[in-house]
């Protein structure tokens, strides 16, 4: 799947702003990490380019339902202390943010090049 320039300099703008990546001029320029590969993590880059992780808006900040209660100023649910489906997404957001939090790029990199991977 190619991916237009354009797009690929958003996400490169984004991550600039988040300090994963710096910029370069020159005739070799570009972008470059802004630390080692270890120091930067998938969750880093995943909250970079979409925001918070979450896999359910009800229990992410910023969500807008509604009712007037302190959680909506907030920017949650404010039905979420009393929700079992919520209960589940919570939980299931929290593993993955674990997971993509305990995952680095040096990871990712090592695991491509073991399986022979062109393209990260």
């Amino acid at each position: 799947m190619a991916v237009s320039a354009d797009y690929l300099m958003q996400l490169f703008v984004k991550l600039r702003r988040a300090g994963l990546v710096k910029s370069v001029r020159g005739p070799r320029g570009g972008f470059r990490l802004s630390r080692a590969p270890a120091k930067i993590t998938v969750g880093d880059i995943v909250r970079a380019v979409e925001g918070p992780i979450g896999v359910a808006p009800c229990i992410a900040p910023g969500s807008c339902y509604g009712g007037r209660s302190r959680r909506r100023a907030e920017g949650f649910c404010p039905k979420r202390d009393n929700c079992a489906a919520g209960m589940v997404w919570q939980r299931l957001s929290t593993e993955i943010e674990t997971f993509l939090d305990d995952t680095d790029l040096r990871q990712v990199l090592k695991e491509a090049r073991r399986l022979h991977l062109r393209s990260v």
